[in-house]
């Protein structure tokens, strides 16, 4: 699987999830948190006034990546 979009606005995380499943095009998303503490230390970090801000990273099939990249250029 190749990296297709990276993003931290769950808006457009959404937008990409219906583009894809519209035409579709499998993928996997992993989400990660681009904090230094860890995931689980959320409780922390909202005590220290900080939000939690998450990475969402969309991967395709090689085979279908330069699709998806039209797609992505044409909708978002």
């Amino acid at each position: 699987m190749v990296k297709l979009y990276s993003t931290k606005d769950s808006r457009k995380k959404e937008q990409v999830q219906l583009l894809l499943s519209k035409n579709n095009i499998p993928y996997k998303l992993k989400t990660k948190s681009s904090s230094p503490l860890h995931v689980m230390d959320s409780a922390v970090l909202g005590s220290m006034g900080q939000p939690l801000e998450l990475v969402h990273t969309f991967l395709v099939e090689e085979k279908d990546a330069d699709q998806a990249r039209k797609l992505l250029q044409a909708g978002l």
